[in-house]
């Protein structure tokens, strides 16, 4: 009986342990997916913005 309650403990430790991993892992990802899609984002705008000031720096530029 000793040996089933000390099994019964270690198991549940194992799968404590498997899923706390497990979630960690998973919020990782999230993390990671997150950064991804703000530099993403980021880039994008900045391109945007970079082209909005070269198209204004050209034509006050061909305005001289």
């Amino acid at each position: 009986m000793e040996n089933a309650r000390i099994l019964d403990e270690r198991l549940k430790k194992i799968v404590r342990d498997i899923s706390s991993k497990t979630g960690h892992n998973i919020k990782l990802d999230l993390i990671q997916d997150l950064e991804e899609r703000l530099n993403k984002m980021l880039n994008q705008q900045s391109e945007k913005k970079l082209n909005q000031l070269l198209i204004a720096f050209k034509k006050n530029l061909d305005e001289l």
